[in-house]
């Protein structure tokens, strides 16, 4: 097997699947790896890694895994159609050593049952066998002038190699690599190269619970495929990233040792594992947050003459924001309450410290972003709500009064848990007497009628159509007739308290809503007014959110 070792390393995942015992000439067996700190961690893996060097190149597996030109780095220059066919064997190199062995009934293959049942379990329903043969179909011939015979059970037809799907010549070579016997530590780079997810998670759970049991060998995968986190790999983990200093590894076992996950096996849901593989995620709460954030993006990548204007005609800030959004991955939690279980994982990965991870939250999610950061009044009477958007947390509104002081209160209260009970009780005795569930309940239940998208939508519009149509038909968009009109002829009831619902949308209608918010809060950006408070035009903000952390994120590079 060719391996690029470093390139192997850098911004991926390597997950420890069915460790033994001894690992890499003991590396890990005498290791208690909770104890080793980050500068600790660098150094145990440079040592194992420079140790499993050795072992590999002692005890080379195989050359090549598969017959894709992409994947080699010599490639035979295919002149006509036999040499095409040629190659392709010659490349296929796993799979020809492995049916050479079996066709000399070597020694080595003590395990072609096993093999078998791996690549049959990988592959099914449909079922695929190789062999070896001469062009007169024989099989008796010097290796070099063998070909390799595909068939599928399916109609039993053979064909070439070079006519066999991808996923399977991965299976086929997976198979081969897990059973081979004299092999107890395999280093496996990028697994699953065109199988099937189905494929994947079959190769996973077959690494981790037969390969472990039944072969004891150590399996070390790199890879940038989220199906291969599970709760069961989690804390095998260790997260590579690239840093201005080199690459900086994170051990998940390490990192988490300290942190209370209520749920693994939502953080390696199939929502939530992209955040191991994105250079930067926003979180928001649900599907309706998702769709608009997801059209909102893709119209501002799309649509020159929109970004254009955003950015005021300033290519620089053009190109920070393209750049920015490409590689902005959106996260639908579920929920604001889920942000308490995704923020320990950002903090271990780096990516709060990052500045690489962001939320868009209803504003009656106060209490959540309490937990994410330390907030006091102060920061939330802001309506600018400049505190929470320098920490990566945009909200549509800024909080009334009533909702202040009982905030208020509640961080005082939650200040005296700090504290020893006889200093904490003589400090309660100099403020109101404090009954903090009822606090809480009070402020949830006010929360819970406070500032959601649909809240948002239905302010902006009115303050535009107020001030632009009502009172004077001043309005200088082109076709706006005001936005009740408009947003009536897309099929959102304005009457209803719940105007926006994402899912009674096409995707032409939802595009064209999100273009005239883009046009509107552009060019006049409003003023909006909801319950007591005056505040900014909530889209307008958000268009400036990610303008401001485009900047900052690329201020050095670009």
């Amino acid at each position: 097997m060719e391996l690029d070792v470093r390139n192997c390393l850098i911004n991926s995942i390597i997950v420890f699947l069915a460790i033994v015992p001894v690992v890499v000439s003991g590396v890990l067996q005498t290791r208690d790896w909770k104890s080793i700190n980050r500068t600790g961690i660098h150094t145990e893996l440079k040592r194992a890694k420079k140790q499993f060097i050795w072992y590999l190149f002692q005890r080379p597996l195989f050359e090549k895994r598969g017959i894709n030109p992409i994947q080699t780095s010599n490639q035979i220059r295919i002149k006509d159609v036999y040499n095409r066919y040629k190659s392709a064997n010659d490349l296929a190199y796993v799979i020809k050593t492995h049916l050479d062995d079996l066709r000399r009934d070597s020694s080595e293959v003590q395990d072609k049952d096993i093999e078998s049942e791996y690549f049959r379990c990988m592959t099914e329903p449909k079922s695929y066998t190789f062999e070896l043969k001469n062009e007169d179909g024989t099989s008796i011939c010097p290796l070099e002038n063998m070909q390799i015979v595909v068939r599928s059970k399916m109609n039993g037809n053979p064909f070439s190699i070079l006519k066999t799907p991808e996923g399977i010549l991965e299976a086929k070579v997976m198979s081969i690599s897990l059973s081979k016997r004299d092999t107890t530590t395999l280093l496996i780079e990028e697994p699953g190269r065109g199988m099937h997810p189905s494929m994947l998670d079959c190769l996973r759970d077959l690494v981790l619970y037969d390969v472990n049991t039944k072969q004891k060998k150590t399996v070390i995968l790199t890879t940038h495929n989220q199906r291969f986190i599970c709760p069961w790999t989690f804390e095998k983990m260790f997260y590579f990233y690239s840093s201005e200093s080199g690459s900086e590894v994170i051990s998940l076992e390490h990192a988490l040792s300290d942190k209370k996950l209520k749920s693994k096996e939502y953080l390696c849901s199939d929502q939530i594992s992209p955040i191991f593989f994105s250079k930067r995620v926003i979180m928001v709460e649900g599907p309706d947050d998702m769709r608009f954030l997801a059209t909102l993006k893709n119209i501002l990548l799309t649509d020159e003459f929109r970004i254009r204007k955003i950015c005021e005609e300033k290519s620089e800030n053009e190109n920070k924001l393209k750049q920015f959004l490409r590689s902005l991955h959106i996260i639908s939690m579920g929920g604001n309450d889920y942000a308490k279980q995704i923020e320990p994982l950002c903090t271990a990965l780096q990516l709060t410290d990052r500045r690489l991870r962001y939320y868009l939250l209803d504003s009656d999610a106060l209490l959540t972003i309490k937990a994410l950061i330390n907030l006091d009044k102060m920061n939330i009477g802001d309506p600018q709500l400049e505190i929470l958007e320098n920490n990566g947390i945009f909200v549509w509104f800024a909080y009334m009064k009533t909702i202040e002081d009982m905030f208020d209160k509640l961080f005082i209260s939650d200040n005296l848990k700090g504290e020893s009970r006889i200093d904490g009780l003589k400090k309660k005795r100099k403020v109101d007497t404090l009954d903090e569930d009822s606090i809480t309940e009070k402020l949830q239940k006010e929360l819970k009628k406070y500032g959601r998208i649909e809240e948002a939508l239905k302010c902006f519009y009115k303050a535009h159509d107020e001030k632009h149509h009502r009172t004077n038909n001043s309005c200088e968009i082109v076709n706006c007739d005001g936005m009740e009109k408009f947003l009536k002829l897309k099929h959102l009831d304005t009457k209803k308290d719940k105007i926006w619902n994402s899912n009674d949308l096409t995707d032409t209608d939802m595009r064209d809503i999100v273009k005239r918010i883009i046009d509107v809060s552009m060019k006049y950006g409003d003023a909006c007014k909801y319950k007591e408070i005056d505040f900014p035009c909530p889209f307008k903000r958000l268009l400036e959110f990610l303008i401001n952390h485009a900047e900052r994120s690329y201020q050095q590079t670009c």
